[in-house]
């Protein structure tokens, strides 16, 4: 373990607080400590807070005359202080459980509240214009073995843009993986806090200047979603959630990054199982609305089975789930969900079939919580249907209401339909509406009896279709 340090930053050069703050490499060991070793791990971590401030007074009035190493020095000792696993889990808007936050605690156990609180006050008055400077001084140092090995992981997964012709061959590529999992390429993991201090450069990135350091910042994120240890494939999801916020989508063209959070889904068996699944879930869900149109289809047409087999485990996913589903039912009746296309499209019907195909399904097995969402889903799927049903109506000037009612009914959506004919599209989208919507009042039934006939006084025309055995019955 490192030496106690004395608390005055007067008595201590820079190059000695920084080298106090040095993460023992015993951490790596946290989950078998001995009860000595897990009373020295409590001493250490007592004493960061103290260090982080002598840091922060050491530095004041110096931020804009300091070397730009011992910058990049200050930001490498002081993210890993500043970021835990169980907070950023929480970024995405799920509440974990208690078993899952024990487990994330233990992912940093050197940060207390006292030295997660300190260490942003570090680096607080860092400049604006040292941030860049700073941020790709940090790659370059901190992160520079695990970029360097990163290659053969990379090689593997496409992350060249594929016109380049900085490809290696497929022997070279499997040579270069198996070094980088058999030999050298494993000793950036001896940089403790390495995923904090890759996502402090995240953080950091001004969202117009992510093309300018891409080839710094994607080979680590990469490089961590494709390591075989649960820990750094959760440190990557992180830290592309974070870039989730702000990338350009011709940025994630570039990159593998898709094709890992597909992967991660695979194989995982371990405490931090639940944390990874999640969040490759809602991420690749997220990356395929900003990537390809097409792609989004067939991500939600595999979606199906997946929820059949997580059942009563979806109801962690529905939060990120559920506005993807309702997106593409729920906008207005001028605007397709693919810019630049009409209204009434084939490719917009076979989404739209697509989502409720998995909105259904979801909706059965996350039964519990699915009545706090019940007017969310009510109103997609009545917004659906009325833009179907005039849209339908319109189509058909020359037929009377009954007959466009009959164009609507569904008979047998699933037999002799072509896939690529808009109206067999539409013949299943109605029997699908119809089928979320008889589910959704199967598990509130309280919709029967208020909302539903509410709506149904408004628009008996359109929406008797919806529901006809509750329209049929005067509700």
């Amino acid at each position: 373990m490192p030496r106690p340090m004395a608390t005055s930053s007067h008595h201590h050069p820079l190059p000695e607080l920084l080298q106090s703050l040095d993460i023992p490499q015993e951490f790596k060991k946290y989950d078998n400590a001995t009860p000595q070793e897990q009373a020295d791990f409590q001493s250490w971590t007592q004493k960061a807070p103290s260090r982080l401030n002598d840091l922060k007074l050491a530095l004041q009035g110096r931020y804009e005359d300091i070397d730009i190493e011992v910058l990049g020095k200050v930001v490498a000792k002081v993210s890993p202080f500043a970021y835990d696993v169980a907070s950023l889990c929480g970024d995405d808007g799920h509440a974990a459980y208690e078993e899952e936050r024990n487990v994330l605690g233990n992912e940093t156990p050197w940060i207390t509240p006292s030295s997660k609180a300190s260490s942003p006050k570090v680096v607080y008055h860092l400049a604006s214009s040292r941030r860049y400077p700073a941020l790709t001084r940090v790659t370059r140092d901190s992160c520079c073995p695990l970029i360097h090995r990163a290659k053969g992981a990379l090689v593997k997964h496409s992350f060249h843009h594929p016109k380049s012709e900085d490809h290696l061959s497929k022997e070279e590529s499997q040579s270069i993986t198996q070094d980088f999992f058999e030999s050298e390429g494993q000793i950036w993991k001896n940089t403790i806090g390495l995923g904090a201090i890759v996502y402090w450069c995240i953080d950091n990135i001004e969202p117009g200047t992510y093309m300018d350091v891409w080839h710094l910042i994607v080979p680590p994120v990469m490089t961590f979603l494709d390591d075989y240890q649960p820990r750094y494939k959760l440190w990557g999801l992180l830290v592309a959630q974070r870039m989730l916020r702000d990338v350009s989508p011709n940025l994630l063209k570039t990159t593998g990054i898709h094709g890992l959070l597909k992967s991660i889904l695979a194989h995982q068996d371990s405490p931090l199982s639940p944390t990874i699944l999640r969040l490759s879930i809602s991420q690749s869900l997220r990356l395929t609305l900003l990537t390809t149109t097409e792609a989004i289809r067939a991500t939600l047409d595999a979606l199906p089975e997946l929820i059949q087999a997580l059942d009563i485990g979806c109801t962690r996913f529905l939060q990120s789930l559920l506005p993807q589903l309702l997106h593409p039912l729920t906008l207005p009746s001028n605007q397709g969900p693919i810019p630049g296309r009409p209204s009434l499209d084939l490719l917009q019907l076979q989404l739209q079939n697509s989502a409720l195909r998995v909105l259904i399904p979801l909706m059965r097995v996350c039964a519990p919580r699915i009545h706090g969402w019940r007017l969310t889903i009510l109103d997609a799927l009545v917004r659906c249907w009325v833009t179907m049903f005039l849209q339908a109506k319109g189509d058909s000037d020359d037929e009377d209401e009954g007959d466009v009612r009959e164009a609507l009914k569904p008979t047998g959506y699933l037999e002799n339909v072509d896939v690529e004919r808009i109206e067999d599209n539409q013949r299943c989208l109605a029997a699908l509406l119809q089928t979320a919507a008889y589910g959704l009042v199967q598990l509130c039934p309280s919709l029967a009896i208020a909302e539903y006939p509410q709506l149904l006084k408004l628009d008996p025309k359109s929406l008797g279709g919806l529901l006809p055995k509750l329209a049929s019955q005067g509700l």
